[in-house]
């Protein structure tokens, strides 16, 4: 360990693919194979990370793409990863790993006469050399060890198109669950602080039929509690749900110029686009949680988690 706060170091990478399509009787495939590397100087690592994928469009079912995917994925640490709870740099760290593998499909169709695709993926990854973390507050904590092990798995669905002919609006939902197994704790495995366990989002587009220069825009977005616990206590204590979070956004666009089309009006011949907006975020002005911070009683040493907010209804 290192108690100087500067880190100078160089990072060389390199990467190679291969894309390999091909037809027989009259189904098509396409073959993407790669590596990548990278080599850094701070701990002398060299990381390898082969990866593939394999797509399949039936003969017969055209409107169907098959994929599977698999591969490593290397995530050397950031300086913050680095910086142990005394604030002392581990300049022996290690890069983490990530071994993935997804199956899925998307199938493309007509809705109201326009073109939509509908993505869905099942995926499971083996995650090596976690750095664990805690939220103090607002304050992200590592404990700047290669000292957990990792997994998540869930299920991915999403449709897009134009709901509202000439804008792209979408929605996705997502199940899913991230636990990590510390060593030494003999707790196994426990949720880490990103295990929401399912998001839903949504984003829609719509203008006035009479007048489309004007827009409108919709966001709307659900997810799960992020799991928590008390300050200076184990990780594997950390098993309490924060409530769900929701927000809900509009937004008011009115396209003064567009790229493109013909304006007679002399301010408009210099501008290439311009656009107006007004934005109203979380408009419902929903109280969601970002952090807790403990309070302890003094008189029976019991601690109370009062919950921080994120900022309530925002003009844009």
């Amino acid at each position: 360990y290192d108690t100087r706060g500067a880190v100078a170091s160089f990072r060389s990478t390199a990467y190679l693919e291969y894309v390999l399509p091909w037809e027989a009787d009259s189904h098509q495939y396409r073959l993407t194979t790669g590596v990548r590397s990278q080599h850094w100087s701070l701990n002398n690592q060299v990381t390898v990370s082969p990866r593939a994928s394999i797509s399949w469009r039936p003969a017969h079912w055209k409107r169907w793409l098959f994929k599977a995917a698999s591969g490593f994925y290397h995530q050397p640490a950031f300086y913050r990863e680095m910086r142990n709870l005394e604030g002392e740099i581990n300049r022996d760290i290690r890069a983490q790993l990530a071994v993935h593998y997804v199956v899925g499909g998307s199938y493309s169709f007509k809705m109201f006469n326009r073109d939509f695709v509908w993505n869905n993926e099942i995926y499971y990854k083996d995650m090596y050399n976690l750095i664990p973390y805690e939220m103090d507050n607002v304050r992200i904590r590592y404990s700047a060890q290669n000292e957990a092990r990792g997994r998540a798995y869930g299920f991915d669905t999403r449709i897009n198109g134009e709901f509202v002919k000439g804008v792209e609006s979408w929605a996705s939902l997502s199940l899913f669950r991230v636990e990590e197994n510390i060593e030494g704790d003999g707790h196994g495995y426990i949720p880490r602080p990103t295990d929401q366990l399912f998001s839903f989002a949504m984003f829609y587009q719509d203008y006035l039929p009479k007048d489309p220069t004007f827009r409108v825009t919709v966001n709307l977005v659900v997810t799960g509690g992020f799991p928590f616990g008390a300050p200076q206590t184990p990780r594997y204590t950390h098993t309490l749900r924060s409530p769900m979070y929701r927000r809900l956004d509009l937004g008011f666009i009115k396209v003064l110029r567009e790229s493109g089309k013909e304006y007679h009006n002399k301010f408009f011949k210099s501008i290439d686009e311009m656009w107006i907006g007004l934005e109203v975020f979380n408009m419902l002005a929903a109280r969601n949680t970002v952090s807790y911070l403990w309070v302890r009683d003094a008189s029976t040493a019991r601690q109370y988690a009062v919950p921080n907010y994120l900022t309530s209804s925002l003009l844009n």
